[in-house]
């Protein structure tokens, strides 16, 4: 199991890397319960759209294709033939698709598990509706 995660600013009520701790506290309640081999979580990801809001760090999505692409060519040459990339930000979809794909090409089971709805807040009254954020930021908080 490999988490992605990203570095971005959630406002001054969240830490910068909670895209990052939801995964990978995940993954340690996995690798307590199971077999399952979990890589070193990746902190960094595609956060191009609130990139400016201070704190952030982005790779961009070509990026985070190198990184997860070589981490995944290593695992491959040690013999592992099946992969669960756990997501933490939506923002690195994109890419893991396309790594996931290259995987599938090579004959390798890849599964990609997002976690991108625990953040949604709805406005008062109107139930599982995103609410809007700033447009110079797009994110809750900054």
């Amino acid at each position: 199991m490999i988490c992605v995660g990203c570095t971005e600013n959630h406002g001054k009520h969240m830490p910068l890397g909670t895209d990052t701790l939801i995964p990978d506290r995940i993954a340690e309640l996995l690798e307590e319960k199971s077999g399952v081999m979990i890589a070193p979580t990746i902190p960094y990801g595609a956060t191009n759209t609130i990139y400016g809001c201070p704190g952030t760090i982005t790779i961009g999505t070509d990026g985070l294709i190198m990184l997860l692409t070589k981490v995944c060519d290593c695992l491959y040459r040690y013999g592992f033939r099946k992969f669960i990339i756990l997501n933490g930000h939506g923002g690195n979809c994109k890419a893991i698709e396309q790594v996931g794909m290259e995987l599938h090409k090579k004959r390798s089971l890849a599964c990609l598990l997002k976690l991108v709805a625990y953040g949604r807040r709805a406005e008062p009254g109107v139930e599982g509706r995103p609410r809007q954020c700033r447009r110079d930021c797009r994110h809750y908080g900054c």
